[in-house]
C-alpha cells in the first residue's frame, strides 16, 4: 500500500494496526476500476517498462498488446532488438511521470479562489517543489 495525502491515507498510515486488521477482515472499500481503459492500461504499460527497462510483448494479453502497439504509433515506445537472444522488445521513447488513479491523466488541475496576492505568490515560484508547498498550503485554507 503506497499511502497518499488524502485525510484517509493519513489516517490509516498512523494507525497502521487498523489497518492491518481490515486488510485481514477483508473490510476495506475496494476501489471501482475499469480495468479495460485505454488509459489505465497505456499508463500501467508505461510504468512496467519504466520499472523493467523494457518489455516482451509476448507476455502481454490481447488488449495490452493492442494498447502497446498505440504507444508504439504515438511515438511514446519503441521496439527494440537483443542481438544476443534474437528478441523484440519495447522500450520507452522519454521519462515517465507517475500518477495516481486519482489523476490517471498526466496533468492536474486546480479549482482556486485565490486573491491577488496569492496569485502573485504562484506566479514567482520557479520550481515544481514550491508550487506544491503552495497548493498544499492554500488546500489548507479550503481554497482548492
Amino acid at each position: 500500500m503506497i499511502f497518499k495525502k488524502d485525510a484517509l491515507d493519513f489516517y490509516y498510515s498512523t494507525n497502521i494496526n487498523e489497518f492491518l486488521d481490515r486488510i485481514e477482515k477483508n473490510k476495506l472499500e475496494s476501489i471501482p476500476l475499469n480495468l479495460d481503459n485505454e488509459k489505465v492500461v497505456k499508463k500501467h504499460l508505461k510504468y512496467l517498462i519504466n520499472e523493467f527497462g523494457r518489455i516482451d510483448k509476448s507476455i502481454l494479453n490481447d488488449l495490452e498488446k493492442k494498447y502497446l502497439e498505440k504507444l508504439e504509433r504515438e511515438n511514446i515506445v519503441s521496439k527494440i532488438k537483443d542481438p544476443l537472444f534474437r528478441k523484440e522488445y519495447y522500450k520507452l521513447n522519454g521519462q515517465v511521470i507517475y500518477s495516481g488513479l486519482r489523476n490517471i491523466s498526466d496533468k492536474v488541475y486546480y479549482i482556486v479562489d485565490l486573491t491577488k496576492e496569492e496569485e502573485e505568490m504562484i506566479r514567482r515560484i520557479k520550481k515544481k517543489e514550491g508550487l506544491i508547498r503552495i497548493i498544499n498550503m492554500l488546500k489548507g485554507k479550503g481554497k482548492i
